[in-house]
């Protein structure tokens, strides 16, 4: 566990140790998915348990979303500031209390959509400090070389926890209330930060250049950083939209069975896992994150705009939809790993949370906007909408790859 005083500041020494770091980041990034995903797919069983609203619903979907992206940025300056394993340890276990909180509501009292909404956005304010605790912990004891590929692992969690959350959450709901989902949500946040608590060591990288140089690096400065982050935003729409809209476009207006919808879902989550490893390591290798990017937001795009195109046919909005899915989770790894890479080790968690800040308003704010387009309009407005957004992406993400190209020197960094 330790660090050779010879090994490069900001470089991890390789130790196997890395890989049980690894480990850890991932299980934490799959509690909170679980949570995340569970509770976002579960929105027919909202509804039609509770008799909420299409717009009630949207603010009760979003509001774990909303609650992240709105504390990431904090949580990223704490990282930075007070050490990634303090930070992880306690918002695990914060956000644990805050489900557990959540779960004796829906025991004792009778749900009020304002009441879960504001339960829900505080499990998502404390859940906001782990994808920038977790992801510096990764980051810092990887190399370069393997940095997209463990970003990749971890955010692989994402689907991984979402797919048990999929199938669990929605399960338990069904069969035991609402209250059993939160409570079992709870045991595994809690469970999760004393493991970490226990068992990882923390690792701070340096940076030798000092204070000055510290604040001419900042990622709030950085155009490169910027691009990621606004990118992330825009590339987070068609995942949001599947995962919050899919099981209700697919089951009400096209009336497939919940079956074939939940088993939709988890293909989605489960190729999205595999997408996202197998472009983390084969970009490590040829260092083209970015390109790699902008085809993605191409092939997601062209995908939610034929999704639009073929509302009233079954098998081939199914097939869009699942590709919508698969591409708009795709990119997850690497954007981050790029993020960090461009921010540098010393500044990783500040850079994490801008990208986690935008990723999760844009969690919010896309069941928000479908909903209130279905309230006036059709599915393939909401599906259009959604491939124009992603639309934008690509020009942002081409200027970065054009600075990207120009020689050393040629503009300043």
């Amino acid at each position: 566990m330790l660090v050779s005083k010879n090994s490069r500041l900001g470089e991890p020494t390789p130790s196997k140790y890395r890989w049980f770091i690894l480990g850890v980041g991932v299980v934490a990034q799959a509690v909170f998915a679980a949570g995340f995903t569970g509770v976002a797919v579960s929105g027919v069983i909202f509804k039609n348990e509770f008799g909420f609203s299409i717009s009630q619903l949207g603010m009760i979907l979003g509001a774990i979303g909303l609650g992240v992206g709105i504390s990431e940025f904090t949580w990223g300056l704490a990282t930075d500031r007070f050490g990634d394993k303090k930070v992880l340890t306690f918002g695990l276990f914060s956000m644990g209390l805050a489900y557990s909180l959540t779960a004796l509501f829906l025991m004792f009292a009778s749900p009020n959509y304002l009441s879960l909404t504001l339960l829900l956005f505080l499990a998502g304010v404390l859940g906001g400090s782990i994808n920038s605790s977790s992801g510096k912990t990764i980051m810092s004891w990887f190399s370069d070389g393997e940095r997209g590929f463990a970003m990749s692992i971890r955010q692989t969690a994402i689907p991984v926890g979402g797919s048990i959350g999929t199938v669990l959450i929605p399960w338990l709901a069904q069969n035991n209330g609402f209250s059993a989902s939160f409570t079992l949500l709870a045991i595994l946040s809690i469970l999760t930060s004393l493991i970490i608590w226990l068992f990882v060591v923390e690792k701070n990288p340096h940076n030798h250049q000092g204070k000055v140089a510290q604040i001419d690096n900042s990622p709030i400065g950085n155009p490169k950083v910027w691009g990621m982050v606004i990118s992330a935003g825009l590339l987070t729409v068609p995942q949001m939209a599947v995962i919050s809209f899919g099981a209700i476009y697919l089951k009400n207006h096209l009336h497939v069975s919940l079956l074939n919808v939940s088993l939709a879902l988890i293909i989605v989550q489960v190729f999205g896992a595999i997408t996202r490893v197998y472009l983390g390591k084969s970009t490590d290798r040829r260092n083209n994150r970015i390109g790699v990017v902008i085809t993605i937001a191409l092939v997601c795009a062209i995908m939610s705009l034929s999704l639009a195109l073929f509302t009233h046919h079954e098998l081939l909005s199914i097939t869009f939809l699942i590709a919508v899915g698969v591409s708009g989770s795709a990119w997850h790894g690497i954007g981050f790993a790029e993020a960090a890479i461009q921010a540098g080790g010393a500044r990783a968690g500040t850079a994490l949370g801008m990208m986690g800040t935008t990723v999760f308003l844009s969690s919010f704010l896309t069941p928000v906007i479908i909903s209130n387009i279905l309230q006036r309009n059709d599915w393939p407005i909401a599906w259009g909408t959604v491939s124009l957004l992603t639309v934008l992406t690509i020009p942002i993400l081409c200027y970065m790859y054009s600075r990207q190209l120009r020689p050393e020197g040629a503009a300043k960094e």
